[in-house]
């Protein structure tokens, strides 16, 4: 089962890969938008694009990172409460990810609005260590996109909470 990362530049380079077509998703979430965010332990930022929901992962060792990420994305997801059922379902999906190149300028933009947020957390205190509370903390901000309309969620986490439940019915 395949989905496809989206990833920038930035983090094509770091990870010596070149990108490759994307593939439709085998996954609930659909895919996902990655970008490397640089500082003395570098983190990458992953962004569902159906949810809007991020994920924080340390950069190091960059080539253990696409192994590495479904596991830190039920880490999230079982700190938040959702559903084990949906967890397992959705990580158990994420077997085989194909990096291709970003093709979706919103979902840059919310990539930047959501890395901006995550620096803002880490200058005023938050535990660098903590990747997985930043996480939770940064999916509750509000994005137009998920706003915009009447009846959207609002926010990534809220996004992502209502996905689970429709999903398992």
């Amino acid at each position: 089962m395949t989905y496809t990362i989206h990833a920038t530049r930035k983090l094509t380079d770091r990870l010596h890969t070149t990108p490759a077509p994307a593939v439709t998703g085998s996954t609930v979430l659909g895919n996902w938008y990655a970008n490397l965010l640089p500082g003395r332990s570098p983190l990458v930022v992953f962004v569902n694009t159906t949810t809007m929901y991020p994920v924080f992962v340390r950069c190091a060792p960059a080539r253990t990172l696409l192994a590495r990420f479904p596991t830190e994305f039920a880490t999230v997801l079982n700190r938040i409460g959702i559903d084990p059922r949906f967890v397992h379902t959705e990580t158990a999906a994420m077997v085989d990810p194909v990096v291709a190149k970003t093709v979706d300028r919103q979902m840059i933009g919310v990539l930047n609005e959501l890395a901006f947020m995550a620096r803002t957390c880490l200058d005023h205190g938050h535990d660098p260590t903590d990747l997985t509370g930043l996480s939770v903390i940064v999916s509750t901000t509000l994005l137009s996109p998920l706003y915009r309309h009447r009846d959207g969620p609002g926010s990534p986490d809220r996004a992502l909470a209502a996905l689970a439940a429709k999903t398992l019915g």
